[in-house]
């Protein structure tokens, strides 16, 4: 389980946290309450700061590090890669 290093909760620090939380287990599985037992703090204590909850929390974690959704489980986010030339079969 990811353990906060941080006394005082801020932005930075729930971001962090939930990224780290994400990376280590998948986005699926952070929820206020996964993030709030890392963070030592009540759930609610977080809506402080991301009043649209656990959605505006995964947000702020793409627009800091837009892979750390892709680090958990492949059945959450597919990849799609397309080639830049044609592939001949022939």
């Amino acid at each position: 389980m990811v353990r906060s290093s941080h006394n005082l909760l801020t932005v930075e620090t729930i971001i962090d946290t939930a990224e780290k939380l994400i990376v280590e287990t998948d986005a699926r599985d952070c929820t206020l309450r996964a993030l709030s037992r890392a963070l030592g703090c009540a759930p609610g204590a977080l809506n402080q700061f991301f009043p649209g909850g656990v959605d505006e929390i995964i947000s702020a974690v793409q627009t800091v590090n837009p892979f750390a959704c892709m680090a958990g489980s492949p059945t959450r986010t597919t990849i799609r890669i397309i080639p830049a030339w044609p592939i001949s079969n022939g």
